[in-house]
């Protein structure tokens, strides 16, 4: 009786069947990460520039309402609120607005601020 020591053409099949199966989780997967990447780049750098314009209302420096902005190559759109709380603090709240294939996405920070005296 003859033994057969090779694969058969079936278990060939198979085997790249179920591979390919892996490799296309594993591309849907990387582009689901390199999607939400982009988002919390997005978010970090609004949160960044919506630093700097307290720390510039903290400085004294008036900001205007609205202005627009670039940064990483993305442009960036804010909106600069303030409401008095009492004599010697104000509430300011920056939207900062930016758009991500044509949908408009945004994010929203409030600090309580020395009024200026």
């Amino acid at each position: 009786m003859k033994k057969n020591n090779g694969f058969i053409l079936l278990e060939i099949l198979v085997s790249i069947f179920i591979f390919s199966i892996g490799i296309v989780s594993l591309i849907k997967s990387l582009s689901i990460v390199t999607r939400t990447n982009q988002q919390v780049r997005n978010y970090t750098l609004s949160a960044l520039i919506t630093d700097n314009i307290f720390a510039r209302i903290r400085a004294g420096e008036d900001i205007s309402p609205e202005f627009e902005t670039q940064m990483a190559g993305r442009k960036f759109n804010f909106q600069v609120s303030e409401k008095v709380l009492t004599n010697r603090l104000k509430q300011v709240s920056v939207k900062g607005l930016w758009y991500k294939h044509g949908q408009q996405t945004s994010t929203e920070f409030s600090q309580v601020i020395p009024a200026a005296e």
